[in-house]
């Protein structure tokens, strides 16, 4: 598509600025510009609808305080935290990776994962999922996976694979435009020299006097 709009907006702009030099009736510099101005927001709108599933399931923890042998804290990355560690997760945090509850009884957010407003109570034993958020209560959690094999990094490795995916429509659309760039300039480009073979003068374009 690239093409076709380019060769017409630089044609539309050579001819208006040969028309301006030699003082003549027609111009066609709002037509260029114009046109670039509504390709350039439907790019903008598509860039936008594109990113936001993937900006939907971003917000996991960056990383979390976690419990040493000897009751000493260390924050670590997400990337950091393997199976085993024990991790206190205080009102208000996500879940860094998938887990279970070690002590502590709280409310649980699930509506990142499972898209259910409604919070759901938990105690110790409970399945935590990466990307939850406690509400209510302190919680001490061990982390079962590490964060490459949780449940967020999984889901956004589906939606990446889903958004990457090319349907059967849009590969026969790719091929059709394939051919459609090369041959609606050149089919044009055969209509003006026929037409300047046979009348000796361009077709006169629409403007404004």
């Amino acid at each position: 598509m690239d093409v076709p709009i380019s060769i017409g907006v630089l044609l539309a702009y050579g001819l208006s600025l040969y028309e301006t030099v030699h003082r003549g009736e027609h111009t066609h510099f709002d037509a260029s510009v114009t046109l670039l101005f509504f390709l350039l927001i439907g790019r903008t709108l598509d860039h936008l609808v594109c990113a936001r599933p993937i900006g939907g399931i971003r917000p996991g923890a960056r990383g979390a305080m976690v419990l040493r042998a000897d009751l000493s804290r260390d924050y670590l990355p997400t990337d950091e935290i393997e199976r085993g560690m024990r991790i206190p997760l205080a009102p208000g945090e996500r879940v860094p990776v998938d887990a279970r509850i070690e002590a502590g009884t709280s409310d649980i957010d699930c509506s990142l994962v499972t898209g259910e407003g409604d919070p759901r109570q938990v105690a110790a034993g409970a399945e935590l999922l990466s990307g939850t958020l406690n509400l209510t209560a302190p919680l001490t959690i061990v982390a079962t996976a590490t964060a490459r094999d949780s449940f967020l990094c999984e889901m956004m490795r589906l939606v990446e694979t889903a958004e990457n995916a090319r349907p059967a429509p849009v590969n026969i659309s790719d091929k059709v435009a394939g051919l459609y760039a090369p041959v609606v300039p050149a089919a044009a480009a055969l209509a003006l020299l026929g037409w300047l073979a046979s009348a000796g003068d361009p077709p006169a374009l629409p403007g404004r006097h």
